[in-house]
């Protein structure tokens, strides 16, 4: 569940929830306005103006995509260090695992032999495991999935009548894929390793899977006394050592007590856990893990209004990034963010004009941003990314208008009122057009160029693939 975690918060569907402000602020929301509108101007630049700070208004830092701040390359390498030990940790403990049953040898003791067969039918275990003993062992160990192996130490190996088991024991690891398990949480424990309940958790984890073996191991009609006695043995002569990527029969002396206590009470039921219920608790715990993740908690609408002022003029826009931009007529121009975060989204108008509108890169990992436009006209629209720019409402007529889409970008301009249009496409787009006079279309590395009826002249330039297309007269939007 927990490597569950941050997958499902980077590529879940994210999900708004009101919250109260702290937590809001705990998760980097800005609070939205009461009918659902955030004011987009706390991150934008005004040419010719006093910054944002000296009227009163919050900006949030902006950085280009993938760049990260002196503060955040610091606080990734706190946590990579520690991270990338621990799981270098675990690869030397497989490596020497490997290495110690390269020196190992097949167990030919016709005792030994013999207790192996009689717990494998016993347990019903069909697919087989490999029985060896090693001298660089202190106590018996068992791990592997696919091929599995059982190894005992030389000491052990001189105890027969213990061989039952001992077998039992590392056995029924196999059997419950106990080894994996405990590689998730070695997993889990470098992945959170700055958290103290992932390594409780993982402890408590590891006591119950010995306890469940212990179950297995009475079940299998070892007499509890023996057994006892065979755990307080092994505690007593095991070393750790590298040996940390394996199931180990002996118990670590902080849970002997409890494992022993358990052995000799008899009144404990000692059935295995019914798989019709323990999968689904498995899957819901799953589901519910990756349903939190997802959410995004967001103040309430218990703020202000936030009412737009109208920004310093601009002519055209381009959107960098996910997001969908939808452009309107009205005398004025202002700019709302329908959807999305502030903080990802970043605006600015420079010296030709240009209103620029930085979004998340390639794909947002939360809700992508939804911004509205409102301006009395329009010159050039540009998208690089997989973003969207939609042209609607009744714009008057204007001689010309230039549009560009690269890198999968769209841009829907059907409802405009133009005489002539010069339309460029790079590396994969769409632009949907329509013209009254002169079309210019031109479509590099793969996109698409359609128009609607209209134009009395089509310039189209194609190169290294991609089409420019007339829709039917029918085509919605035409």
């Amino acid at each position: 569940v927990l490597l569950v975690l941050p997958f499902a918060a980077l590529y879940a569907p994210q999900f708004q929830v009101s919250g109260p402000s702290p937590l809001a602020q705990m998760s980097g929301v800005a609070p939205l306005a009461a009918d659902g509108v955030t004011s987009i101007f706390p991150g934008v630049d005004r040419a010719g103006e006093a910054p944002a700070q000296a009227q009163g208004l919050h900006v949030p830092e902006y950085r280009e995509p993938g760049t990260v701040s002196s503060g955040g390359q610091a606080a990734a390498l706190i946590y990579l260090f520690p991270m990338l030990f621990l799981g270098v940790l675990t690869i030397v403990a497989v490596t020497r695992l490997s290495n110690v049953r390269s020196r190992a040898r097949v167990v030919e003791d016709p005792e030994w032999l013999s207790a192996f067969a009689q717990v494998q039918r016993q347990m019903r275990w069909k697919h087989g495991a490999a029985l060896l003993v090693s001298a660089e062992l202190s106590s018996p160990v068992s791990w592997g999935m696919l091929r599995p192996v059982i190894m005992i130490d030389e000491r052990s190996l001189g105890s027969a009548g213990q061989a039952r088991a001992i077998i039992a024991h590392e056995l029924a690891h196999v059997a419950r894929l106990d080894w994996a398990k405990l590689i998730l949480a070695r997993a889990c424990t470098a992945l959170y390793w700055f958290n103290p309940f992932v390594w409780i958790l993982a402890a408590s984890c590891h006591q119950l899977r010995e306890e469940a073996v212990d179950d297995a191991v009475l079940r299998s009609e070892v007499m509890d006394v023996d057994y006892a006695e065979i755990l307080i043995g092994s505690a007593r002569r095991f070393s750790q050592g590298g040996l940390l990527a394996m199931n180990i029969a002996a118990p670590r002396r902080t849970s002997l007590k409890r494992r022993v206590k358990r052995v000799l009470d008899s009144s404990l039921r000692r059935t295995p856990v019914n798989f019709a219920w323990s999968a689904p608790c498995g899957v819901s715990a799953t589901l519910v893990a990756g349903l939190v993740a997802a959410l995004t908690p967001v103040e309430g609408s218990t703020q202000t209004e936030f009412t737009p002022a109208p920004l310093t003029r601009f002519k055209s826009v381009e959107l960098h990034g996910d997001g969908t931009v939808i452009l309107r007529h009205g005398r004025t121009q202002q700019v709302l963010l329908k959807e999305g975060i502030p903080g990802s989204t970043h605006l600015s108008v420079g010296s030709e004009g240009i209103l620029t509108i930085k979004a998340c890169a390639s794909r947002c990992s939360t809700a992508a941003p939804a911004i509205e436009i409102v301006t009395p006209s329009i010159e050039m629209a540009a998208v690089t990314g997989r973003g969207l720019i939609r042209i609607d409402g009744e714009f008057p007529e204007s001689k010309s208008l230039a549009l560009a889409a690269t890198d999968d970008g769209t841009i829907d301009a059907r409802s405009t009122n133009v005489l002539d249009v010069a339309v460029a496409v790079t590396n994969g787009g769409l632009v949907s057009v329509s013209a009254q006079r002169e079309l210019a279309a031109s479509v590099t590395g793969g996109g698409k160029i359609q128009y609607c009826d209209g134009p009395a002249s089509v310039a189209s330039t194609i190169t290294s693939g991609g089409s420019v297309e007339k829709l039917a007269e029918s085509a919605a939007g035409c």
